[in-house]
């Protein structure tokens, strides 16, 4: 009793400490859409360490950011926060974009096929692995209520024997 319950204390503490990790995270991602800036904090995911579910979100969070990200070449318009020089600096900016934007065009679409293509070839991964892990719970089941079936066949068989047995032993007499 004492091992099951210690074990359901730490089930509970990594609970409530992988909810207060992805509040963390989610309260980080507030600011960053707030200031429209990336806030640099690595949360290494310890994936072997997820549940299924956790895992399962994990990847479709992954897979949202990289189909997000798939165009390098999407334009943001350019600003700057300093006063004064600000506006120079992206009128310098601008002329730049403008003069280099036609030599990077088409390293940019290679980039963004390339990018299509992964995300594809990931999302096409996570399904199929899906429909295996689903195949794999039905041969389980199936598996299970053969086993069952086994024990009642055999069970009947066992009991079948016995009986001869005592039969036998009466017919003797």
């Amino acid at each position: 009793m004492k091992i099951n319950s210690k074990k359901e204390q730490i089930k509970r503490r990594i609970g409530f400490l992988k909810k207060e990790l992805l509040d963390q995270k989610e309260k980080i991602e507030k600011i960053e859409k707030l200031t429209k800036k990336q806030i640099d904090c690595n949360f290494e995911v310890n994936f072997w360490e997820l549940s299924e579910k956790e895992l399962d979100q994990e990847m479709g969070n992954r897979l949202s950011m990289l189909n997000e990200d798939i165009d390098c070449a999407r334009l943001e318009k350019i600003t700057s926060h300093r006063k004064g020089v600000g506006i120079l600096i992206v009128v310098f900016k601008n002329i730049a974009r403008k003069i280099l934007l036609p030599f990077l065009t088409p390293v940019f679409e290679k980039q963004k096929r390339f990018n299509e293509e992964m995300v594809a070839c990931h999302l096409a991964s996570f399904i199929r692995f899906k429909s295996i892990e689903r195949r794999l719970r039905e041969l389980e089941k199936d598996i299970a209520e053969t086993n069952e079936k086994q024990e009642t066949i055999q069970d009947g068989i066992e009991s079948s024997l016995e009986r001869q047995k005592k039969n036998d032993t009466e017919r003797k007499r």
